[in-house]
């Protein structure tokens, strides 16, 4: 495989992931936030910037994978999406692409509940349900300034399905998904949420 399709291939695959969660932060919030992912089946991290504003959307993305590495923008703005390269080529991405849903999580219940947690500095509530082929763990904060309430109601399925069945207040500022023996298949983890005014050229691609 090509150097560049491989770089293609482990962009979208996180960006697929994680755009059910992250896509659908509130139409109103304005600011940047900053994650990481890891795909410990693909030896895949990834550290992410996420720019928002007025349902606008630039993820700047930075990921190693083995000797692979990978650095590339996605803005979606407009009603469409472009994949934008380190050199500033541009890629069109149907934007149905990234709501594809990667974890079908079918029926559910509720394992575990610890409050009193911490994830980078966010106080949390700790989750974790048993489903039929995952294990997944959340840890949800309602002090980042956001809400599930927040998001498009289409949003809400997927790994977001159960936050919204837990009524639990705030979002999941780090998610695990373990497979049936407890292994690791895939984290996503904020680590800050900045509220502020983005400018408007981060969303304006050729």
């Amino acid at each position: 495989m090509k150097l560049a399709e491989r770089k293609m291939k482990l962009f979208l695959s996180t960006v697929i992931a994680i755009f059910g969660f992250q896509f659908a932060f509130s139409q109103s919030f304005e600011g940047v936030i900053d994650m990481t992912t890891r795909n410990p089946q693909k030896n895949e991290t990834a550290e992410i910037e996420w720019h928002l504003k007025n349902g606008q959307h630039r993820l700047d993305y930075n990921s190693v994978s083995g000797d692979y590495t990978a650095t590339y923008s996605l803005v979606v703005a407009n009603n469409s999406a472009k994949l934008v390269s380190s050199t500033g080529s541009t890629t069109n991405i149907p934007i149905a692409s990234l709501l594809k849903e990667n974890y079908d999580l079918g029926g559910y219940y509720v394992t575990e509940q610890n409050p009193n947690q911490k994830v980078f500095g966010f106080a949390c509530n700790k989750y974790v349900i048993q489903a039929k082929d995952y294990l997944v763990e959340y840890w949800i904060s309602d002090n980042t300034g956001l809400s599930l309430n927040d998001f498009p109601e289409f949003m809400r399925k997927g790994l977001l399905a159960p936050v919204n069945d837990l009524q639990a207040n705030g979002i999941p500022v780090k998610i695990q998904v373990k497979d049936v023996n407890g292994k690791m298949i895939y984290s996503q983890t904020i680590s800050e949420v900045d509220s502020g005014s983005v400018d408007n050229s981060l969303f304006q691609v050729n």
